[in-house]
């Protein structure tokens, strides 16, 4: 006998589908001297204030021939900032702008924690590509529990 759901609605199916699904976590095999493969999870990212995930060390990215970049800005504050292709729970604060980029021909845009607003970084956009340059002193790296 076969069971059917379409007397219910979407957000009554979706509960049903759903309830027995478990949570996976991502393991990445890393192979010691003697050969045996050792599981351990992705390495997250978390703001600093909150603790709230904000990238993992697998969307580390290079932009012109470095992963790390310090820069100051233009009242002298010096920052040292993370590529990532990727970042969650962050938002882009004002209109983007290409006064003082430190990537040529890029627009940045201010970003902060969606959860206690501090600011994390940049947002880059230009060339075709889009990636954030995180401030590193403003994450915490962790092992990959969420």
């Amino acid at each position: 006998m076969q069971h059917s759901l379409s007397h219910l609605s979407v957000p009554q199916t979706l509960p049903l589908l759903f309830r027995h699904r478990k949570k996976q976590r991502i393991a990445v095999p890393h192979v010691y001297s003697d050969d045996q493969p050792v599981y351990r999870r992705q390495k997250r990212l978390i703001c600093k204030t909150c603790s709230c995930h904000i990238t993992s060390a697998e969307h580390r990215t290079v932009i012109d021939q470095s992963h790390r970049h310090t820069f100051f800005n233009p009242s002298g504050a010096v920052f040292e900032i993370g590529c990532f292709r990727q970042a969650y729970s962050c938002n882009p604060v004002g209109r983007p702008s290409s006064e003082f980029s430190w990537f040529a021909s890029m627009v940045w845009t201010p970003v902060v924690c969606s959860e206690c607003l501090s600011h994390l970084g940049w947002v880059f956009e230009g060339n075709s590509r889009r990636f954030y340059g995180l401030i590193l002193k403003q994450l915490v790296e962790v092992e990959g529990q969420e």
